[in-house]
């Protein structure tokens, strides 16, 4: 009788022990970190410089693909010189540091519609100031950052939210993030800068700000995991 018991609640048992064993597992498993930083070295892209019939500069945010072995780099000329646009490159090292840059490809930010961005002279109301790049190697998509706008003026006001919009890489527009309340742009608040290092794959995303929150700056930051300089 007992050993029927027994047996009928041996399963049960190694089941546990087996489970019991695999979170022990995870919990004392230490991912490998980051134990130091090397400046390999710098590089000047020639002023002026043109690729594709646009100007390459300025740029701002850079982010790797491993898999392929490329850069891309957003421009943030607001559509000044060319329509909002990024570029793929590839950095070549060497002993001494930064050997060459090779811009390999261009493509433009496209909008909802399939259009390109205008500037500020053709709407300002939707001209984008774009910031921060990163590229998700899960799905093979990129996202892309704009700190939005804030003139208050007599005669000209513009308010233009922040946005973090995910893209193809032939810079096809796919959806855009909903931002929490304070970060949008109103009539009394502040404009947010570069607010955003976006970080997709479900991994976090490091929210800075800067304006006029004065001393509420760094509480409301800090309570969302970020820091404020």
């Amino acid at each position: 009788m007992h050993s029927a018991k027994m047996l009928r609640f041996f399963p049960a048992i190694c089941l546990f022990f087996i489970c019991s064993c695999q979170t022990a597992k995870k919990i004392t498993t230490v991912p490998a970190g980051i134990s130091s930083i090397k400046l390999i070295g710098q590089y000047e892209i020639p002023f002026a410089a043109r690729f594709k019939n646009t100007a390459i500069g300025g740029l701002s945010g850079i982010d790797y693909d491993a898999k392929n072995n490329r850069y891309f780099f957003i421009c943030d000329d607001r559509s000044d010189k060319n329509p909002a646009r990024f570029y793929t490159a590839r950095i070549y090292l060497k002993q001494t540091g930064i050997d060459s840059v090779v811009f390999t490809d261009m493509q433009f930010m496209l909008q909802p519609d399939g259009s390109v961005y205008p500037n500020n002279k053709q709407n300002k109301f939707l001209t984008p100031d774009p910031e921060a790049i990163r590229y998700n190697p899960v799905n093979n998509t990129l996202a892309w950052t704009s700190e939005g706008e804030r003139i208050l003026g007599p005669q000209d006001t513009v308010l233009e939210n922040p946005s973090i919009i995910f893209m193809q890489p032939n810079g096809k527009f796919i959806d855009r993030y909903t931002l929490v309340d304070f970060l949008l742009t109103q009539g009394g608040g502040p404009k947010f800068g570069q607010f955003v290092r976006a970080v997709q794959g479900g991994t976090s995303v490091t929210e800075a700000l800067r304006g006029t929150y004065g001393s509420d700056a760094r509480t409301i930051a800090t309570s969302y995991g970020s820091s404020v300089g």
